[in-house]
């Protein structure tokens, strides 16, 4: 959550930091679903102009997540 609130304010940097770290976390009862992660990452990379923000989306497309299809369509 505290990933997502960092993106909202626009700490693209601290928000991918936030997801990496989350995504090694992504075992207990507080687990969210890992290509959720990888949506978000993506999208914060590619805000940020980090690279491999497209293998996030595809993987998280690939998934089912209806949002990251369309992020996809939009950054492509």
């Amino acid at each position: 959550d505290f990933g997502i609130c960092q993106y909202n304010l626009g700490n693209f940097k601290d928000a991918n930091i936030l997801f990496e770290k989350a995504l090694e976390f992504e075992k207990g009862k507080d687990a969210i679903i890992k290509e959720e992660l990888l949506y978000h990452r993506g999208m914060t990379r590619y805000k940020a102009g980090l690279p491999n923000y497209i293998a996030d989306l595809e993987k998280a497309a690939k998934a089912g997540i209806t949002a990251a299809v369309e992020a996809l369509e939009e950054v492509k």
